[in-house]
């Protein structure tokens, strides 16, 4: 079948997508559609990256791409099965096509597939939650059109933005991130991912609810009718807040630090983010005068969070 025409590629792909697989959980027309909704990059980018690929490339390794692409779905339910699905989904494919894959070059092209979706997510378990929070920074233009245009968007603009995303951060289980099969990675270093992607998880959530309770007072307090850089400067330059921060009074904390997630959110308000964007300025001085004047979320979950040892 590898051999006549094309056609067998999308057919192929679509097969190791899992959108007509033997080992989907729901064969009914509302599952398919669903999770071709949840799939439409990464499927779209293996239906191409493949027929372009395939005059230099055998069968089998036409396959290893797709289930590559396959492999970097984000957030999926129990992520570390996902490997072992997409293993069987081969098998069946291996011999449905006649890809002539051993099944030692099965499990490399498992292994690979895990080691490129794990790659994908690695700032998820980044030593400084800092650079993790610059990195969900640089999405929120990608999936909130207003914020590109910077000095145009309103309070409620940015507002709903970090609320969009404090909500993901917040339902998002850290078994969805990093994938595993036959022991790669190992599960020390599994669990050790899965731990400091919980420790900027925490650290994210709490700094996004700091940034949306000064945003809101922002936004109450202007009626939200203007843009947000005639209240907060111009986003791209480095030390726009300091128009802020000179009506603040220095403040000591309300009472003490009580982990070292407060420490740091504390000074990424204060200190800044690393990496400058065109739509926010690195330093959240507002933010950090609430902090450090009512310490808003003290009670909250995230707070309550201990740092790891």
């Amino acid at each position: 079948m590898a051999d006549s025409g094309t056609g067998w590629i999308a057919e192929l792909v679509t097969f190791l997508f899992g959108l007509s697989d033997p080992f989907a959980s729901s064969h009914s027309l509302n599952a398919t559609i669903e999770l071709e909704a949840t799939t439409h990059n990464e499927y779209l980018s293996a239906l191409w990256a493949t027929q372009l690929l395939a005059p230099a490339l055998t069968p089998g390794q036409v396959a290893e791409v797709a289930v590559a692409i396959e492999a970097t779905i984000p957030f999926r339910e129990q992520a570390s099965d996902e490997s072992d699905r997409r293993y069987q989904r081969l098998i069946q494919a291996n011999t449905r096509f006649q890809l002539g894959l051993s099944d030692a070059e099965m499990q490399r092209a498992i292994h690979r597939s895990v080691h490129l979706a794990n790659c994908d997510l690695e700032n998820f378990a980044a030593e400084d939650p800092v650079f993790f929070l610059d990195q969900t920074w640089l999405l929120l233009p990608e999936f909130n059109p207003a914020l590109r245009e910077p000095y145009r968007y309103r309070p409620a603009d940015y507002r709903q933005a970090l609320q969009k995303m404090e909500t993901f951060m917040a339902r998002l289980d850290t078994r969805q991130i990093f994938q595993q099969f036959h022991g790669t990675p190992t599960p020390a270093l599994h669990q050790a991912w899965s731990q400091r992607a919980q420790y900027n998880l925490n650290v994210a959530r709490l700094y996004l609810t700091t940034k949306v309770v000064a945003i809101g007072l922002i936004e109450a307090l202007s009626h939200g009718q203007r843009p947000l850089s005639q209240y907060l400067g111009q986003p791209t330059h480095p030390h726009s807040s300091s128009i802020w921060e000179q009506h603040f009074p220095v403040l000591r904390l309300r009472r003490p630090l009580r982990s070292t997630l407060e420490f740091e959110v504390l000074q990424v308000a204060e200190e800044g983010r690393l990496t400058p964007c065109a739509f926010d300025s690195l330093r959240s001085p507002l933010a950090a005068f609430l902090i450090r004047s009512t310490w808003l979320q003290a009670d909250s979950p995230a707070a309550r969070t201990h740092a790891l040892s």
